[in-house]
């Protein structure tokens, strides 16, 4: 059988194909992309924007890696997804530093949180959860040593949890203290509580959270309203962002994420004797000593509260989504990695890893047709192929956040509805008020009625699809030449030029 750091190499091969060949997926990679791509072409690393308007819905931290990669000959959207499958990288290596001389099989933690659907899914996704689930685990872990009696290892949890709040603020400090505060608990050690308070942890910690939040609160006042009230409060006390799940979707969540590794135990009834860092060996069984039965022992209480109680927590608010899971998964790949030492479930765990693999495979050969390769667009390539990726362009009925960040453009106009990153500037009434259809029209018709040649991009065309006719009815009595370049699916772009005839 292959070894296991082979497999588990196999894999993350995989995924960085995918990072590279997978189509760019509309709209949570385009519009980080783009808030990425405009502080790099603007210099401006202090807000994020999205087409020149603030967007400061998310803290910084990812958008500065990805706008460092931009930097680089990478293809744009490679760059954007490194952050994440780098974060995934660190994150395999502290889990299976966590094992490594506990476990004969060190490396099934590593196997389960990355042939997880979810995690396999953020790992090549130019988002932020993968990135939170690294510091995460990185706080969780030293800040375990640190309460267990070394100080010094409070240092580089409070970094993680300062660097985790640059990257979606309060919820990285909310799970690796809830998690270690209740192991304690767990443990029936309160004592313990007291070494969440210590300066080593919180000096680091605010040294790296504070000063960005600071210098964007002392630019723009405006956003600690925004920050506490809507982002904050907001997400747990309503479902103002629109994601409404019932109380079970995260523990079901949690089941799919873990599919058979936490399946097959659970039909095995795993008994209390399947601790982790002690399964048979081969020269038979092992007679730990009373410390090594308490410290493993508390090891499995650790993993047992990091893997569920953010299950509980993100169940408790009306509004939910899939990623939010995320940073609870590389603890229930430690729960359950003690389950999957015997040495009579080898054969099981490989086929269990060959079985991803193939899967995994599959996933990235669908990419590998040339037009969908590298996040190609139809409507951006067209556009380039017909010089007219620098006319004045506007979209009209939608946004696309990932045409702008294809033709790395920050001035493209808004007809109307507004972009949902705008809903700051929105709210603050720093952007036009959209709301509509005559006004949404009147916008596209003077956007057209330019005397140089313009492009419109026109969306809901299945929700919607009497805009493809009213459109350019209206053009047609303002005196305007419209001319359809290219529809597909729900969107079609127009011109107020022709195409070339060797088109």
């Amino acid at each position: 059988m292959l070894q296991d750091k082979t497999l588990l190499l196999c894999l993350l091969a995989l995924l960085a194909a995918m990072v590279w060949f997978r189509p760019l997926a509309e709209p949570d990679e385009g519009r980080y992309g783009e808030a990425a791509r405009e502080m790099l072409a603007e210099a401006d690393f202090l807000l994020p924007r999205q087409n020149g308007v603030v967007y400061p819905d998310k803290p910084p931290g990812v958008y500065w890696g990805m706008a460092a990669f931009l930097a680089t000959p990478l293809p744009p959207s490679v760059a954007i997804r490194l952050p994440a499958w780098l974060a995934m990288c660190g994150l395999l290596w502290l889990l299976y530093r966590e094992r490594k001389g506990k476990d004969p099989a060190p490396w099934v933690a590593p196997f389960i949180t990355l042939t997880s659907p979810l995690m396999a899914a953020l790992a090549q996704l130019a988002t932020l959860d993968m990135v939170l689930s690294a510091t995460v685990a990185a706080a969780v872990l030293s800040g375990r040593r640190g309460l267990e009696g070394r100080p010094s290892a409070f240092f580089p949890c409070g970094l993680a949890m300062g660097f985790g709040f640059l990257v979606k603020g309060p919820i990285a400090w909310l799970i690796p203290l809830a998690v270690l505060a209740l192991w304690c608990l767990l443990c029936r050690q309160p004592k313990r509580l007291l070494g969440l308070l210590s300066w080593r942890l919180w000096l680091p910690n605010l040294a790296v959270a504070l000063p960005w939040y600071a210098l964007a609160i002392s630019a723009d006042p405006e956003l600690l309203d925004f920050w506490l009230f809507r982002e904050t409060l907001g997400r747990v006390g309503s479902n103002v962002h629109a994601r409404g799940k019932p109380w079970w979707f995260f523990p079901m969540l949690a089941v799919a994420a873990t599919h058979l590794w936490l399946l097959i135990p659970m039909f095995r009834k795993l008994r209390s004797g399947n601790t982790p860092g002690f399964a048979p060996t081969p020269g038979g069984p092992k007679q730990p000593d009373p410390l090594q039965i308490k410290s493993c022992r508390e090891e499995k209480l650790l993993y047992l509260a990091w893997a569920w109680l953010p299950v509980f927590l993100f169940s408790l608010p009306q509004g939910k989504q899939p990623a939010y899971l995320a940073p609870a998964i590389p603890g229930f790949a430690l729960w359950l990695s003690g389950f999957w030492q015997e040495p009579q479930r080898l054969i099981w765990r490989q086929r269990l890893v060959l079985g991803c693999l193939l899967l995994f495979a599959a996933a990235a050969g669908i990419f590998l047709e040339p037009e969908r390769a590298r996040s190609d667009d139809p409507f951006a390539r067209v556009l380039t192929e017909e010089g007219a990726r620098d006319w004045p362009g506007a979209q009209f009925m939608g946004w696309s956040y990932g045409l702008a960040f294809r033709l790395q453009r920050k001035d493209i106009k808004v007809c109307g509805p507004i972009p949902k990153a705008w809903k700051f500037a929105q709210d603050l009434e720093r952007v036009p008020n959209l709301r509509g259809i005559e006004k949404r029209y009147g916008r596209a018709m003077e956007h057209l009625q330019r005397d140089e040649p313009v492009w419109l991009l026109l969306h809901q065309l299945e929700d919607s699809p009497q805009h493809l006719e009213e459109l350019p009815r209206r053009a047609a009595a303002a005196g305007i030449e419209l001319h359809l370049w290219l529809q597909m699916e729900d969107k079609a772009l127009f011109a107020t030029r022709p195409r070339s005839s060797s088109q």
